[in-house]
């Protein structure tokens, strides 16, 4: 969910929260993915060309894949809520997460698929302050 829909939604530190659930979940996956890999180098050992020795190899690069895949995602998901993170506290109130979103500021630049936050006008619920997170 992208960040002025989410803020819209939900209202900023749910949408956060959930970010934070997302991203640790992937982290969790990813963990699991090392533990199978690792499990299935511990059954590698024999040389003889078998559906075991293949099932284990694939075991491998899938976990391996997906692991590596998951973790990424963890990070770059985390990186983002964090980044919202840090500029979503009011400049004149210094009050954080009370926001709403008033509006798109512009077009996100493309850089990542998930490291890019759509800039995105808030305004703070308590004392009507406007700026935009970027």
């Amino acid at each position: 969910m992208e960040l002025g829909e989410g803020i819209r939604k939900i209202g900023f530190r749910r949408w956060h929260e959930r970010q934070l659930l997302q991203c640790h979940l992937y982290l969790a996956t990813s963990l699991l993915c090392i533990i199978a890999v690792l499990a299935a180098m511990e059954g590698y050992g024999s040389r003889e060309l078998s559906f075991d020795f293949f099932a284990g190899l694939v075991i491998m690069l899938a976990g391996g894949a997906v692991g590596g895949w998951a973790f990424l995602r963890y990070l770059r998901m985390l990186v983002v809520a964090q980044h919202a993170a840090d500029r979503s506290v009011c400049d004149k109130c210094k009050t954080y997460g009370v926001l709403e979103a008033t509006g798109p500021a512009g077009v996100a630049r493309h850089r990542g698929a998930d490291m890019e936050i759509a800039p995105t006008r808030v305004r703070c619920r308590k004392c009507g302050n406007e700026w935009t997170i970027e």
